[in-house]
């Protein structure tokens, strides 16, 4: 789930991704949902937006193409996984982050691969792998969260193997992930 102000409607936006359904939004604190109707946007993993600006969503889903967004709070859907050689490579997205004071930042979290952190620092049109320390494969990430007092610092909450679950920490925006924290399985970092 993510929850946005909407500036064009003057209310909160929440969206939640159903993966084995449909995006769903509420405009009314979650009383009423609808689902969004998009052939597009079918089986969403995570969802994501910018909590100033409800009219941009990004969701994830287990496809070729594996990011979306829309810049009209769901009415209309474009891809937004990069293209090679700065493209998505893994697509079984988890999870995304926000970087708190700049929208075109956002990380995306993927199940087991290669490279398991990809980032874009301008709007999805390209995207940057940020692996974690592991080899030959990454663990899942289902989790990244980036601290509000300097967005720089990000923690990843990953499962899967014995030697790389945990939380892992960066200080320079997922350049380098300097510190295991946990070894154990994590699903959810706040």
């Amino acid at each position: 789930m993510s929850i946005g102000w909407d500036p064009i409607h003057s209310y909160w936006a929440i969206y939640a991704a159903d993966k084995t359904h449909k995006l769903y939004k509420s405009v009314n604190e979650g009383e009423y949902w609808d689902s969004i109707l998009d052939p597009y946007i079918i089986n969403p993993t995570c969802v994501i937006t910018d909590e100033n600006n409800a009219q941009i969503v990004y969701i994830g889903k287990n496809d070729a193409t594996p990011v979306w967004w829309s810049q009209d709070g769901g009415q209309t859907w474009e891809e937004r996984s990069g293209e090679y050689p700065n493209n998505i490579t893994n697509t079984n997205p988890l999870c995304f982050a926000m970087d708190p004071n700049d929208a075109s930042i956002v990380y995306l979290g993927c199940a087991v691969g290669a490279c398991a952190v990809f980032k874009t620092d301008d709007g999805g049109e390209t995207w940057d792998e940020k692996p974690l320390p592991a080899s030959p494969v990454n663990p899942m990430v289902n989790e990244i969260a980036i601290t509000t007092t300097d967005p720089t610092c990000i923690f990843a909450g990953c499962s899967g193997k014995d030697t790389d679950d945990g939380i892992w920490l960066s200080t320079n925006g997922g350049i380098n992930w300097n510190q295991q924290m946990s070894d154990d399985d994590v699903y959810s970092v706040e």
